[in-house]
């Protein structure tokens, strides 16, 4: 996860299931997984229901967990992208 003032964003090489515990309960996050990571998702989709405070998660279909699949970076790309834009300019 990347630290961000009050909040956190989950890239393809966090691991949310071992920091749980460990991050602040006030944070936004933001965590993305290609749907194509059956393991990865399911890891996330525990982390998520742990995780305290206001939470997104996403899953970029067909994706694995590097995005390598042709467009798939882009479609991550552009969901973190927009989350950014929401949280950085308080609209979440």
């Amino acid at each position: 996860m990347y630290g961000l003032p009050g909040g956190c964003f989950q890239g393809p090489l966090g691991r949310p299931d071992l920091a749980t515990e460990a991050l602040p309960s006030r944070r936004q996050r933001f965590i993305i997984v290609g749907g194509a990571d059956a393991e990865v998702i399911a890891l996330n989709e525990m982390a998520f229901e742990r995780l305290p405070g206001p939470k997104s998660l996403s899953i970029v279909p067909g994706a694995g967990h590097l995005f390598s699949e042709p467009g798939a970076l882009e479609e991550a790309i552009d969901r973190a992208a927009s989350w950014f834009e929401c949280y950085l300019n308080g609209k979440r």
